[in-house]
């Protein structure tokens, strides 16, 4: 997906900005659920490879700019009834 957008909104001469969302780790967090939250934070830094690729081949770092950054954080139950560890 941040590959398409990229395609479409690089053909733009006056630039563009685009968001790119990785909301499935929040909900991965909620549940507890490590193995999704593993595959959630590496689909973001995929993500992340393919706007630093596409400016390097599209554009420069001179004219460009990335922010990454999160909105709260999370942490997992090891132990207890929820926990990923049985006690």
């Amino acid at each position: 997906m941040t590959a398409a957008a990229l395609s479409v909104l690089g053909k733009n001469d006056k630039g563009f900005w685009l968001m790119v969302e990785a909301g499935d780790v929040d909900w991965a967090n909620h549940d507890n659920n490590l193995d999704n939250s593993i595959g959630a934070v590496n689909s973001g830094d995929k993500a992340f490879r393919v706007i630093t690729d596409w400016v390097e081949q599209h554009s420069n770092w001179k004219e460009s700019l990335v922010i990454v950054t999160a909105d709260h954080g999370h942490y997992f139950w090891l132990e207890g009834p929820a926990g990923l560890i049985p006690r």
